[in-house]
């Protein structure tokens, strides 16, 4: 069973994003976080997550990419019957829309 984050956003409304096939979280730059995926036949998919600038430095504890990171971590060791979890409060900065690639 696959869980999922549930996002709220400003332009692309309710989304969903796939904690399976996860390989890492970092900052793209201080208004993106980047989450990557492994590809069946290799590669690499990406979703990109926008917001407002972070003005901690992007590796730094209270960034968005950090607290994505931490949340993922608590969502995988909770229970399967909850497969979607709604983040959209706990991050520091609203995400504004997303992007893939």
């Amino acid at each position: 069973m696959v869980k999922y984050l549930q996002i709220d956003t400003a332009n692309n409304g309710n989304i969903l994003v796939a904690l399976e096939n996860l390989l890492w979280i970092d900052a793209a730059s201080t208004t993106q976080v980047r989450i990557a995926y492994s590809q069946i036949y290799g590669g690499l998919d990406q979703v990109k997550l926008l917001h407002p600038a972070d003005s901690t430095s992007t590796s730094k504890i209270g960034s968005v990419s950090d607290a994505m990171r931490k949340i993922v971590i608590e969502v995988a060791k909770g229970r399967w019957s909850t497969p979607v979890v709604n983040i959209t409060s706990l991050l520091p900065k609203p995400i504004t829309s997303m992007t893939l690639s």
